[in-house]
């Protein structure tokens, strides 16, 4: 034999998205110095705490498992549907 080969196909689970919930005010978790053009102190968010409709203005830090947001200054970060972060130019 030169060559075997075999597919497999498994059945899995689609997974369930949740929108976060609406409401409440989220504080920083933090303030670390973070460095644009100068060093600022800079307000870090969990992203897990962020609520729909959540809103701040750069510079911001969002912290999550396994990447970070950065919110440059001058640039707004909002919560949309299903909890995507959407940027924007001030």
């Amino acid at each position: 034999m030169v060559t075997i080969r075999v597919f497999g196909v498994v059945v899995r689970k689609k997974p369930k998205l949740r929108e976060p919930l609406a409401g409440g005010e989220p504080k920083p978790a933090l303030y670390r110095k973070a460095y644009f053009g100068e060093w600022v102190e800079t307000p870090v968010y969990r992203r897990e705490d962020l609520p729909r409709g959540f809103r701040a203005d750069g510079p911001a830090v969002i912290e999550e498992r396994h990447s970070v947001t950065v919110v440059p200054p001058r640039w707004r970060v909002e919560v949309g549907k299903m909890g995507v972060l959407e940027l924007r130019r001030i």
